[in-house]
């Protein structure tokens, strides 16, 4: 997403790909619940959504427009939300509403999404208790090329790609997607095949993505109609309804 400012071991045995694309997307808070541990889905769709800074009104509408299919059998669609003026908590999202994820260790406080640990504890919950055969990570929020993505201005830090690498590290992850600006890059794509971490595909523009972001409601109603797509497919159905 159009930054209007600035702050301040395996990935590829299986060649990472890169799919470079525009992205396009649209989500408000209904009756919140406590989420239940999930397991057998095909896909687990996670969704590192930092709304804290000038992006917070767009990512209520990502949200919105997620709850429109929200979470199947099949299909788990988790985020990770922190908004401008509220704390952060892991959502489960439903059709039509949001619950919270039971025991989740940053649930209810200011969280600092530009925190690698907050990234690997998010991913690693999401794994624990909604298991699937296939995992995709979207990084949602501004996106500054080689200097990294997700900036949150409480406190003002921002994740680098190289601590989203260590904070990755040990996962196996079938598309990471970066709903941020101008990540479709090979100098990015290097830091991921550097480290060698275990992801099939990337997700990624090398230009300016508008402020809604990704299609959401598109994306996972292809999803929950074909559950049995693969990573690729999935990639693909991102940049096509892009």
């Amino acid at each position: 997403m159009n930054r209007e400012y600035m702050g301040g071991q395996h990935i590829s045995r299986k060649i990472i790909t890169m799919i470079l694309a525009m992205i396009l997307v649209v989500p408000v808070i209904l009756p919140v619940m406590s989420a239940q541990a999930k397991s057998g889905a095909q896909w687990t769709i996670m969704v590192y959504l930092d709304g804290d800074n000038n992006l917070d009104y767009y990512g209520n509408m990502d949200v919105e427009e997620m709850m429109t299919i929200g979470s199947t059998e099949n299909v788990n669609v988790i985020v990770l939300w922190d908004r401008y003026d509220d704390v952060a908590n892991l959502y489960m999202v439903e059709s039509g509403s949001l619950s919270i994820a039971k025991g989740f260790t940053l649930n209810g406080i200011e969280t600092n999404m530009g925190d690698p640990d907050t990234l690997r504890n998010f991913v690693q919950y999401s794994m624990k208790h909604f298991r699937a055969d296939n995992y995709a990570l979207v990084l949602w929020d501004h996106g500054d090329d080689i200097r990294g993505c997700c900036w949150d201005d409480h406190p003002e830090d921002h994740l680098s790609h190289q601590e989203i690498t260590s904070a990755l590290s040990g996962f196996h992850i079938d598309i990471l997607a970066f709903d941020a600006c101008v990540e479709g890059m090979i100098e990015v794509a290097y830091e991921y095949v550097w480290a060698d971490l275990d992801i099939d595909y990337l997700v990624a523009t090398e230009g300016y993505v508008p402020n809604w972001g990704y299609p959401y409601e598109m994306i996972l109603e292809d999803l929950t109609e074909n559950p049995t797509m693969d990573a690729f497919d999935l990639s693909k159905c991102i940049v096509d309804n892009y």
